[in-house]
């Protein structure tokens, strides 16, 4: 028997912790002498109810390289051979009712729309899958509600298709919510697009300040009376996304507390915090003001963030992200999965899709697309590659985190693009366990239980662990 490398301890007052497997992203609370047991892996017996325990939540194992080569293969397998899982994002249009100086498209957005003519190129795309049992698709922009008619129309053609072929569909919007009213939001879930994500700037006065349909008129007021009618009249999922910078870090707070006394809250509300991306990842020439000025540093960031969370959940506000557990997937990492922008043009990558340099090809011929060298190079990335990430303990639920950051464009340091979370890690988990009833805030120990980097990567075993050629995954079962 072996301890997972993927196990984060989390030391606790009287010798007790907390012990997540971000491979099963599983969490206990062990007492001292649990902890021993699994520190030295010596059990009463093969039926011992805390051996049994471990094994079931991925923490205790044959043999952990055995355990991480599994992971290796099963997550290869998954994303590059078999098509079970496909997702697709369409950028309705580049254009916006909004400016915001920081955005990833560009500051010279086109008002052109997708057209029948490139959907029906991809619902054959999308026919040629015979194994596809899962079709996700967001409906991107610019606003993408500026081409909300269409949106229903295209919407409903793949809802039908699924339903003919038994594929699970499910669909959302990335819209910043100005023009999203409950008549609206009734239409497209009738159309199947049940989930919808807000973007907001923090609190008024930086909101209002970089999203506004005109110099003299804000959003701040009109997104969020229309997101708490839309709760209010209909079924639809919300997720607010605050896109946190130097500029508003300090009113975030404010923006929750506004919301609170709102009474938006409600079991189908969200929110969750990001920092701003870098446009330049996007390398446009009209990236728009980016710079030391309004990105933040990582570790302000984080520290924020996890205050951010807290502050929620004071206000009864669900969290839509805390911890990276995505497993790496996304566009990038599946090779059936693409960006479409509005003239048909396909992408590994929804961030830049205003760059023609990332073009794979077009909808007309989305496997001439795969033989690119652009596709070859995005969809050879894995966080299993990768020196930093590999060893690492958190690999196991974020994969190395969003591709674009190592694909986009040359860099050197690979620590400063782990998800943030990471640089609190500790304290995510003791938040996690708080709400989760496991400990109390008492339990912490000021000394032992902050985050320690050094704690979260371990010595990775190369001569016996071996990201595999594609080619011998054909027979693996994804999991």
């Amino acid at each position: 028997m072996e301890t997972s490398f993927f196990n984060v301890k989390v030391p606790l007052k009287h010798g007790e912790s907390l012990v997540y497997n971000s491979a099963t992203q599983q969490l206990l609370r062990l007492n001292a002498l649990e902890l021993a047991k699994l520190n030295t892996c010596q059990f009463d017996s093969i039926y011992d109810p805390l051996l049994l325990m471990l094994r079931s939540k991925g923490m205790v194992c044959e043999s952990a390289p055995k355990q991480y080569q599994h992971l290796i293969n099963s997550d290869l397998a998954d994303k590059k051979i078999f098509s079970r899982s496909m997702s697709l994002t369409l950028m309705m249009t580049e254009g916006c009712n909004f400016s915001c100086s920081y955005c990833n498209q560009g500051l010279d957005k086109d008002p052109k729309k997708i057209d029948q003519s490139t959907v029906s190129k991809v619902l054959s795309y999308v026919s040629r899958h015979e194994d596809l049992r899962k079709l996700d698709i967001s409906w991107y922009g610019g606003e993408p509600l500026l081409a909300f008619k269409e949106i229903v129309e295209f919407s409903t053609q793949f809802k039908g298709f699924c339903k003919a072929q038994k594929i699970y569909y499910s669909s959302s919007v990335l819209s910043n919510g100005y023009l999203l009213s409950p008549e609206k939001a009734q239409k497209l879930l009738d159309a199947g697009v049940k989930n919808a994500q807000i973007s907001m700037d923090g609190y008024a006065d930086s909101h209002d300040s970089s999203r506004f349909p005109s110099k003299h008129t804000g959003s701040y007021n009109k997104i969020l009376d229309n997101v708490k009618d839309v709760l209010a009249a209909t079924s639809m999922n919300i997720v607010v996304r605050v896109n946190v910078s130097k500029r508003n870090i300090d009113g975030i707070p404010k923006l929750v507390e506004d919301i609170s006394r709102r009474e938006i809250p409600c079991e189908r509300f969200s929110m969750y915090f990001a920092l701003v991306y870098d446009p330049s990842n996007s390398q446009l020439e009209d990236a728009g003001d980016v710079g030391t000025d309004i990105i933040s540093e990582y570790q302000e960031y984080a520290d924020a963030e996890l205050s951010f969370l807290r502050c929620l959940d004071s206000h009864h506000i669900k969290a839509a992200l805390d911890i990276d557990e995505h497993m790496g997937d996304c566009l990038v990492t599946r090779h059936n999965s693409f960006a479409i922008n509005p003239y048909g043009d396909l992408f590994k990558c929804y961030i830049p899709i205003s760059n023609p340099t990332f073009k794979l090809g077009d909808a007309s011929d989305f496997d001439a697309a795969k033989e690119s060298d652009t596709f070859r190079k995005w969809n050879s990335w894995t966080a299993f590659n990768d020196e930093y990430c590999k060893k690492c303990r958190l690999v196991g639920s974020c994969r190395g985190g969003c591709p674009l950051h190592f694909v986009s464009k040359p860099h050197e340091d690979m620590g400063m693009h782990c998800p943030t979370s990471k640089l609190c890690f500790n304290e995510h988990l003791f938040r996690r366990a708080i709400n989760n009833g496991l400990v109390s805030k008492d339990d912490w120990d000021e000394t032992l239980s902050p985050t320690k980097l050094s704690s979260l990567s371990f010595e990775y075993p190369s001569d016996c662990i071996q990201v595999p050629d594609l080619v011998s995954l054909k027979g693996v079962k994804p999991t």
